[in-house]
C-alpha cells in the first residue's frame, strides 16, 4: 500500500518553477495504486524497482518481454512532459545491458545508468547500484562491497538532482539484515544516536562521503528500503526515500 505525501517541497531560489514527482518501488502496482494517483508535475523520477522477482525465478524464468512492456505501458500514460527511470535490483528484465541498449527498449522513459540529463535548467543524474544480499535473488545491478562504489566517484559535481536505487549511509536507511558491517543492535547507534534493535542502516558509506563532501545536490531521490520512506534535509540537500510513496517537490531553478 502506497503512502503519498503530495504536499510540495520548495527547493531552490530561482524564479522559475519546475514540479518533480518522485516515486519508488512500485513493484508491477504501478496501474492499480500509483497511476490513479500521481499528481501532475513536470518531471516525474522513479528510482527503480519497477519490477518484483523472487526465488521462483530458479525454476521459472520470468517473462521479462513483459516486464518490459509494462515499463513502457505505464510511462507513456503518465503525463508529465519528462519522466527519468533508474534500475533498482528487481528489475532484472534490463539487467546486464548497457544504457544504449536499455533505451532502445524502454523508448517512453529516459534511463539513466551512470548518465545525466538537463531537464529545464536542471541537471540530473542517475546510478542504479546497489549492495549484494546473500539471501536475496534480486540482483539486478548489484553488486558486493567494494566492487561498485567506484560508480559514485563518477557522479558530476554540477549535479542538481541525484536519482539512485541505494540510499546513502545513515539517511533513510533502515532494514533488517542478519549479517552487516554496520550493524548495531542494542546500543546507541553512532550513526543516528538512537537504538534500533534488530534493524541496521544498509545505505552506502561512500555514497554518503560522495553527496555530503563532494556533489552536494539541492535534491537525492532514492528507494530499496520500504520502511525507511520519508524526507531528510542535510545542509543544502533534501533527500527523498518514496519507496512505496509518492514526494513532491518545486525546484525553482
Amino acid at each position: 500500500m502506497a503512502t503519498d505525501d503530495v504536499t510540495a517541497i520548495k527547493i531552490g531560489d530561482g524564479e522559475k518553477r519546475v514540479r518533480i514527482v518522485h516515486l519508488s518501488d512500485t513493484h508491477f502496482h504501478h496501474d492499480q495504486i500509483y497511476l490513479p494517483r500521481l499528481p501532475p508535475g513536470d518531471v516525474l523520477v522513479h528510482s527503480g524497482d519497477f519490477c518484483t522477482t523472487g526465488w521462483s525465478r530458479l525454476f521459472k524464468t520470468p517473462d521479462y518481454d513483459h516486464h518490459i512492456q509494462q515499463i513502457n505501458d505505464f510511462f507513456s500514460k503518465v503525463p508529465h512532459k519528462h519522466k527519468l527511470f533508474v534500475g533498482g535490483n528487481h528489475d532484472m528484465a534490463i539487467a546486464g545491458r548497457r544504457q544504449e541498449d536499455i533505451q532502445k527498449i524502454l523508448p517512453e522513459v529516459t534511463y539513466l545508468q551512470d548518465s545525466g540529463v538537463n531537464i529545464e535548467g536542471i541537471n540530473f543524474y542517475g546510478s542504479p547500484w546497489t549492495a549484494y544480499k546473500w539471501k536475496s535473488y534480486n540482483r539486478a545491478f548489484v553488486r558486493k562491497w567494494g566492487k561498485f562504489e567506484h560508480h559514485w566517484d563518477d557522479i558530476p559535481t554540477g549535479t542538481d538532482v541525484l536519482v539512485t536505487h541505494m540510499p546513502p549511509h545513515g539517511i533513510r536507511d533502515m532494514g533488517r539484515q542478519d549479517f552487516s558491517l554496520f550493524q548495531n543492535r542494542r546500543d546507541t547507534c553512532n550513526v543516528c544516536s538512537q537504538t534500533h534493535e534488530g534493524r541496521c542502516h544498509l545505505g552506502c558509506p561512500k555514497l554518503r562521503h560522495a553527496i555530503l563532501n563532494r556533489v552536494k545536490p539541492k535534491l537525492h531521490c532514492f528507494g530499496h528500503l520500504h520502511g525507511s520512506a520519508g524526507l531528510h534535509v542535510i545542509d543544502e540537500t533534501t533527500f527523498s526515500n518514496a519507496a512505496l510513496s509518492i514526494r513532491v517537490f518545486d525546484y525553482y531553478v
